[in-house]
C-alpha cells in the first residue's frame, strides 16, 4: 500500500501562517529527485490564499503542510519523553489530547510541544485536498525539520 510512497521523485512543501487578523502568509518550495540531484523547482513568498497557489503548483502534487500561528499553541515544558494523556494537562490544564495533533520537539532538557486542534488542521487538510493536492505530512510550529532529521544523510 505504501510502495507507491517509497521514492517521491517530487514534491512540494507548503508553509501556512495564520495571522491574528486571520490572514495567510503562505510560501512554498517545490523540488524534485532525479537520480543523484535534488532540485528546487519553484520557490514562492507571500501568498495571501489556498487558490493562489494553484498558480504555483498542478494539481496531484504530493505536499507537506507546516502550520502555524493563529491557532497553533507552542508551549516550552520540562523535558517529556512521551506525551500522553496522563501529562498532557501539564501542557494544557483540562485538555483532551484526542483532540489535538502534537508536536513534540526535545531540545536537551526542554520540550517545545506544538498543537493544534484536529478539526482546525482538518480544514486546512481538506481544503488543499479540494484544490486537488495530496498531503502527506502535517508539521506544526517552528520545528519543520524534526519530522525528517532521522532522514538525513540516508541513502538508498
Amino acid at each position: 500500500m505504501l510502495e507507491s510512497y517509497y521514492r517521491i521523485n517530487q514534491a512540494a512543501g507548503l508553509s501556512v501562517h495564520i495571522k491574528a487578523d486571520g490572514e495567510l502568509q503562505i510560501d512554498l518550495c517545490s523540488i524534485s529527485a532525479a537520480r543523484s540531484s535534488l532540485d528546487i523547482e519553484k520557490k514562492e513568498t507571500r501568498l495571501s490564499s489556498l487558490e493562489q497557489i494553484r498558480q504555483h503548483l498542478p494539481e496531484k502534487t504530493l505536499i507537506t503542510i507546516n502550520l502555524s500561528g493563529k491557532g497553533v499553541l507552542l508551549k516550552q515544558v520540562p523535558k517529556i519523553e512521551e506525551l500522553d494523556q496522563s501529562n498532557f494537562s501539564s501542557v494544557l490544564p483540562n485538555g483532551n489530547l484526542d483532540d489535538f495533533f502534537v508536536q513534540n520537539f526535545i531540545s536537551g532538557e526542554i520540550s517545545f510541544i506544538s498543537l493544534v486542534r484536529k478539526s482546525e488542521a482538518q480544514r486546512w487538510i481538506d481544503q488543499l485536498c479540494q484544490l486537488g493536492y495530496k498531503p502527506l505530512m502535517l508539521s506544526l510550529g517552528p520545528f519543520v525539520i524534526e519530522n525528517i532529521i532521522s532522514q538525513l544523510n540516508i541513502y538508498d
